[in-house]
């Protein structure tokens, strides 16, 4: 149970990421990102449009990506985004 979080943008243009094992925390969080995966959604890719120079934050479990939207998420799952935003690193 990986989750990838995925810096799309900026100024290189370039993707950062970061991946946390799941394994390693509670059932409450495991369902939280289980149950936000299950709701039917775009698969929405990191765009290339000319706003692209505005850092965007992507969630990707089980090869489904998501556009984070931190107003819906619960604060263990906030939390755990914020830890992966410090170990965001350029894919290489």
């Amino acid at each position: 149970m990986t989750l990838k979080l995925i810096q799309a943008g900026g100024f290189t243009g370039k993707s950062k990421v970061s991946e946390e094992n799941l394994e390693n925390y509670g059932e409450g969080l495991k369902n939280q990102v289980e149950n936000l995966f299950a709701q039917p959604s775009a698969n929405a890719a990191p765009d290339n449009s000319p706003a692209r120079d505005k850092e965007k934050l992507y969630l990707q479990y089980n090869e489904k990506l998501i556009p984070v939207n931190e107003s819906h998420l619960n604060s263990d799952l906030k939390n755990l985004i914020n830890k992966m935003k410090e170990n965001l690193h350029y894919e290489k």
